[in-house]
């Protein structure tokens, strides 16, 4: 490799944030002490999850992703770096407060096909009630033209108030651990992330 490609997930506030072409946030911590070690390295956003997913092998070495167990077979994970919790976005007038409350009632759910916390839905909700939206984008403007009462999503997101008129539920319904997600050519460089991340630790 000649020079190393992080991506990051945008989507995801709780690990980065891009600020005047800036990156920022825990995540971008521990890609600067990777760059610190290994010298040439270019920095990708990405405006989701499933859009790293559909450009690994080509298009990034190394990506800042959820820990998902089904994704190994694809890339060899780090230890975790951070933990988020993924909640659900209400009208303001819904009247339950919690995921069990919501669910019982039998309404629908927008969630982002290829996100992590989609794939705890799956578990938690029967499929009738998932709306899989292809991106986060789509899933936010379906949800701001009213094709459900409900999105799914991280609360670290949610926490900027993308819509008027909405809150979030009290609990969490997914705690989500966050590691570097290394290509199989990358694979080689696992110490060299794992030091990283014990040093954005301390810092």
């Amino acid at each position: 490799m000649t020079s190393l490609r992080i991506a990051f997930n945008l989507n995801n506030r709780a690990v980065v944030q891009l600020h005047d072409g800036v990156f920022t946030g825990p995540a971008a911590e521990v890609a600067r002490h990777i760059a610190e070690a290994l010298g040439d390295v270019t920095l990708k956003g990405y405006p989701d999850a499933r859009s790293i997913l559909q450009d690994i092998g080509s298009g990034w070495d190394m990506a800042f992703l959820a820990a998902d167990p089904k994704r190994a077979h694809l890339m060899r994970f780090s230890t975790p770096y951070l933990q988020v919790r993924a909640t659900l976005l209400l009208r303001a007038d819904n009247p339950a407060r919690t995921f069990a409350e919501f669910v019982a009632t039998g309404q629908s759910i927008l969630s982002v096909a290829g996100a992590a916390y989609h794939g705890n839905l799956t578990r938690l909700v029967p499929e009738s009630c998932l709306i899989a939206a292809e991106s986060a984008a789509d899933a936010r403007q379906r949800f701001a033209d009213g094709d459900a009462p409900a999105l799914a999503g991280l609360r670290a997101t949610f926490a900027d108030r993308p819509f008027p008129e909405t809150r979030m539920l009290q609990d969490d319904f997914a705690i989500i651990s966050q590691a570097v997600a290394l290509a199989p050519e990358a694979a080689p460089l696992l110490d060299t992330v794992e030091i990283a991340i014990h040093k954005a630790r301390l810092s």
